[in-house]
């Protein structure tokens, strides 16, 4: 079945923006080019199902109906034939491949920085070993960068 160029590209538009992310950045992702994302959006031309499937399992954690519709318009089926994990909660046993994870959160760090995921990569590696190294909890963490935040934005006042 053919696929219409302009609603695949209306979900590619769609994916970027609940990704959060630039036509590069979708490209890097995708391993795909910036201009070759903006032909698929301007539906010059069509993605192959496997981008598709791609961008559907990288998108299923923000937006799950999205990830639906995009495994949809890659089988070019009604029904999308592309079986992804209904839970977007690991720790309430659901099964979400741990790239995927690391990758929504190599893409919101990325998207604060307003920087490459490719830049933010190496350095979320190296802050998570350093981590794991000292024995640092996630949660104790995340509240103490928090903390710094606030006292860097008195502290610019």
């Amino acid at each position: 079945m053919a696929r219409d160029p302009k609603a695949v590209a209306d979900l590619l538009v769609e994916a970027q923006n609940a990704l959060g992310v630039s036509q590069g950045q979708l490209g890097d992702l995708l391993g795909l080019s910036r201009q070759t994302i903006w032909r698929y959006q301007t539906g010059q031309s069509n993605p192959l199902a496997s981008s598709l499937n791609d961008l559907a399992r990288r998108v299923r954690a923000i937006d799950a109906r999205l990830a639906s519709r995009l495994a949809g318009a890659g089988t070019g089926a009604r029904k999308p034939s592309l079986r992804i994990a209904m839970t977007t909660n690991p720790a309430a046993g659901g099964s979400i491949e741990t790239r995927l994870l690391a990758d929504a959160i190599v893409c919101a760090a990325a998207e604060a920085l307003d920087a490459s995921p490719r830049a933010v990569r190496r350095a979320l590696l190296a802050a998570f070993a350093r981590a794991r190294d000292t024995g640092l909890a996630l949660d104790a963490i995340e509240t103490a960068l928090a903390k710094a935040d606030v006292q860097g934005k008195r502290s610019r006042h």
